[in-house]
């Protein structure tokens, strides 16, 4: 079949429109598998359009645990009023998968706009979605962050101490 997912989640969404159907929306975790695979494939082979430094750190991650992470972090961002996962069922999908490799690696990935076009390729999102969605997951994080002392920074009071514990915390 040659047409592209954009052209047939469009006629999709006419004909649904057109005959008043009322269809459940689609779950971006359905596409996580999708994407794990085009990755896969996308760092093993020899002309991979990703930059080097990024697929090095890309190959390194464990497979399952990166799932499980962009699972786990869409069933937190699910319950979230100001935060809709169906409002873009495949950009949504692409920057849940992208941060959680990068909660895996526990590091940004460099060129991750990169990465989001060539995933957004292939579950038909565009670039721009993909990065715009990731800002947003990325926003949610970092507000919830500063609800958590000890991911403040060195000079948290909580964290003065390093490894230490307190003297009134059990051990």
């Amino acid at each position: 079949m040659d047409v592209s997912p954009h052209a047939l989640c469009r006629t999709f969404t006419q004909i649904n429109n057109l005959l008043a159907l009322r269809v459940p929306p689609f779950d971006p975790l359905s596409l996580l598998p999708t994407l794990q695979s085009h990755l896969t494939s996308l760092v093993s082979s020899p002309t991979c359009p990703l930059p080097q430094p990024t697929v090095k750190m890309l190959r390194s991650l464990p497979p399952m645990p990166v799932l499980q992470l962009a699972t786990s972090l869409a069933t937190l961002l699910n319950r979230l009023d100001e935060f809709s996962l169906g409002k873009s069922l495949s950009p949504t999908a692409c920057a849940l998968f992208i941060v959680a490799l990068e909660g895996q690696a526990a590091s940004s990935l460099p060129s991750y706009a990169t990465l989001a076009q060539e995933l957004g390729k292939k579950v038909g999102a565009r670039r721009d979605l993909v990065v715009g969605r990731y800002r947003d997951i990325s926003k949610i994080i970092e507000e919830w962050m500063q609800e958590v002392p000890w991911i403040h920074g060195p000079d948290h009071p909580d964290n003065r101490l390093g490894n230490k514990r307190r003297k009134d915390e059990p051990t």
